[in-house]
């Protein structure tokens, strides 16, 4: 179920215009309502979860980069997810897929890379409660698949796909949930990918 809230968004400098956002979780529709009402803003913090080097993928289906909430009281928005390749002559065509987890099994950190989710906006807080992983070698489950994927070519080729207002994809369980990009390249290539998220 949806829980819709009018918000004034900022559309330049001096122009607000009134927007009607949708909201999974009622109390942050509550909260987005009392903020507009106070005339306050919003200020979620937003974080990046990426590779920090480049790694050379095989040509099963693979997470490239996922995160987790491993908090009880807050969960996910993925607001932007990027995938970039190296030049690669062999490969005739990556599907990019990208989706929810609830990491039953090889949770962030485990059969993978851990990342530290690096803070790009919105208020410091001490404990995050998120973890990012990078290049799974045993996939994590359960999976969730968002629409049937992309395929671009990996001819240093990149994806960079910000979703929309009226497209985020969220999460809101009692820990142990998150988002996850998945590729499956038709030939070994060099690889790097990122997900953006927010608070919620």
């Amino acid at each position: 179920m949806l829980y819709e809230c009018g918000l004034l968004v900022p559309h330049g400098k001096r122009d607000l215009r009134l927007e009607i956002r949708q909201f999974h979780d009622p109390k942050i529709a509550r909260m987005a309502l009392l903020a507009r009402m106070l005339d306050a803003e919003m200020y979620a913090p937003t974080y990046s979860i990426g590779t920090t080097t480049v790694f050379t993928s095989g040509t099963a289906a693979q997470t490239v980069v996922g995160v987790e909430s491993t908090a009880t009281d807050c969960g996910l928005a993925l607001l932007a997810y990027k995938v970039g390749y190296a030049a690669s002559a062999a490969g005739t065509g990556i599907t990019i897929r990208v989706g929810s987890c609830t990491f039953a099994t090889n949770a962030p950190g485990t059969n993978s890379t851990s990342v530290t989710p690096v803070q790009t906006s919105g208020r410091t807080i001490a404990a995050t409660n998120i973890t990012g992983g990078v290049n799974w070698t045993t996939e994590p489950t359960v999976k969730t698949y968002l629409g049937g994927g992309l395929i671009i070519q990996p001819f240093g080729g990149a994806l960079d796909e910000e979703l929309g207002t009226d497209r985020e994809l969220d999460t809101f369980v009692s820990g142990g949930m998150g988002f996850f990009l998945e590729h499956t390249p038709a030939a070994a290539v060099s690889t790097s990918g990122e997900l953006v998220v927010c608070r919620i």
